[in-house]
């Protein structure tokens, strides 16, 4: 990393809990004031090309009060609780430090490398937030400026991405089916709750939240017997990420069935991953791979909740036959379930 950066660091990731969120009393009365010699201290200094017709900072509108989030412990702390990953909340928690050196020059966006710059962008919804909620400021950050001086995304970046989870550095190429067969064939050898949420990212594609949220109101959605599946009706609508519908074998159906209540934190696909190595999202990815074979890409769309498309929201009906089609699919993974019922002799820890 760029020496200007060296003293941006992130926290070591830590199990969050639950707080009251309460406003500072106001920004202008607040019990400890922010002196000039902190704002001078933290924020460098704007020269006077870089300021706009007013004299105020050209990126944010409180510097003050952003020096004062980026170096709130309770910040990271609510961010935990804004995410359903701890690993991410400290992705935007570090990334937002880094916008007490690009406010002093925006140039040094182009310093940092991709990822790190999306996060500074994706650390602003954030702020904004956290400064209304606690302060009752409206935190203006020009992100229109930020985004021009983004650093390019480089193409190199784009290929190890795509091949990374399969093609070693070693050469040996290993599917993704086949490592996210391996990953379930270990877990359900453990006594953990855990397998069987598992297994149904594997049969299903969802996310950690929607499964989650799948099976913290099993008894109450509606259910569809289909071709040796049931169509599950999630509804499930958080921001960005949404999941209308989902397929499982009418075996894990049963299974769902006989080992409800599962009860699952917001956290739950960090705790697996520090506990057991297991990335829950190795699981979405081997989903689109074995469906690849039999379902459009509108039909997949569908069930991984995009319906941005006019194929997807108009045209598709056909619900019977993308169910025969994922039960074509899945039909060679099933003794997954048989296995995991040999095995299933505690799921409660």
């Amino acid at each position: 990393m760029n020496s200007v950066f060296s003293g941006v660091r992130g926290p070591v990731a830590q199990p969050g809990r639950a707080l009251g969120w309460h406003p500072i009393e106001s920004y202008h009365g607040i019990s400890q004031p922010i002196s000039q010699s902190d704002i001078t201290r933290d924020i460098p200094v704007i020269s006077q090309n870089q300021a706009s017709h007013n004299g105020s900072n050209p990126i944010v509108s409180h510097p003050e009060i952003l020096v004062r989030i980026v170096n709130d412990p309770n910040f990271l702390a609510w961010l935990k609780q804004r995410y359903s990953s701890r690993g991410h909340a400290i992705y935007v928690y570090t990334s937002s430090k880094y916008l007490l050196k690009i406010i002093e020059n925006p140039l040094m966006m182009k310093q940092l490398n991709y990822r790190r710059a999306r996060g500074v962008l994706e650390a602003v919804p954030a702020l904004r937030d956290y400064a209304l909620l606690m302060y009752g400021i409206n935190l203006e950050i020009n992100t229109k400026l930020l985004r021009k001086y983004m650093p390019p995304r480089k193409i190199e970046e784009i290929t190890k991405r795509i091949l990374e989870f399969e093609i070693k550095e070693t050469g040996e190429a290993i599917s993704i089916i086949d490592q996210a067969l391996e990953t379930i064939k270990k877990i359900v050898n453990r006594n953990t709750k855990y397998k069987l949420p598992i297994i149904i990212a594997f049969f299903t594609g969802l996310r950690s939240t929607e499964i989650k949220y799948m099976l913290d109101n099993w008894n109450t959605l509606r259910k569809i017997k289909l071709n040796g599946v049931y169509l599950v009706v999630l509804n499930y609508d958080r921001v960005k990420k949404k999941a209308y519908i989902t397929l499982i074998p009418e075996k894990l159906f049963q299974l769902v069935n006989e080992y409800h209540p599962i009860l699952l934190t917001e956290n739950w696909k960090d705790h697996v991953r520090h506990k057991f190595g297991i990335n829950i999202g190795l699981f979405r990815k081997a989903w689109i791979a074995i469906t690849s074979g039999y379902l459009d890409d509108g039909e997949k769309d569908l069930l991984q909740g995009r319906l941005e498309t006019v194929q997807v929201e108009h045209y598709i009906k056909h619900i019977k036959l993308i169910s025969q089609k994922y039960y074509e699919a899945f039909k060679p993974y099933l003794y997954l379930l048989d296995l995991f019922a040999e095995n299933a002799e505690d799921t409660a820890h």
